[in-house]
């Protein structure tokens, strides 16, 4: 008999579940639930508003830490994100075994889908078609 896949939603993934996925390689797919959609969709415009009003959102509108305060122009909100991933962008020590990589991708797909990210889907649809095709990044 062929094993299900599990679908992610936000909600109802189990210990089990991460664990058939990110070692034994269990199928995983996202939901077409609309609610799910209508709460990723609402996120990613909360913090478009954000941006385009110039309102103080930590880490997208505003520097980090006690920076917090300084909110910056809308054309280098992008430039900032870009900035923090090379600031963490560093080899500091041996690489994080997969299975324990494609469980955090599982579940930071499955965080996203909550719907308090401003994630857009396609990056999960990605995160997804890599876990199926088995592309794990290296992460130390």
């Amino acid at each position: 008999m062929k094993e299900k896949s599990i679908i992610l939603s936000g909600d109802q993934l189990t210990l089990e579940d991460v664990v058939s996925i990110a070692r034994y390689y269990r199928k995983v797919q996202l939901t077409d639930n609309k609610n799910v959609k209508s709460r990723m969709n609402t996120s990613i415009d909360v913090i478009s508003n954000a941006v385009d009003q110039r309102l103080p959102l930590y880490g997208v509108t505003t520097q980090f830490g006690r920076l917090a305060t300084q909110t910056i122009e809308k054309h280098m909100c992008e430039e900032l994100q870009s900035n923090l991933i090379a600031v963490f962008h560093m080899d500091t020590g041996p690489s994080l075994p997969l299975e324990v990589v494609r469980a955090a991708m599982v579940l930071r797909v499955n965080s996203h889908l909550i719907g308090a990210s401003g994630i857009r889907r396609i990056w999960n649809v990605y995160m997804i078609i890599f876990l199926m095709n088995n592309v794990t990044p290296l992460v130390p």
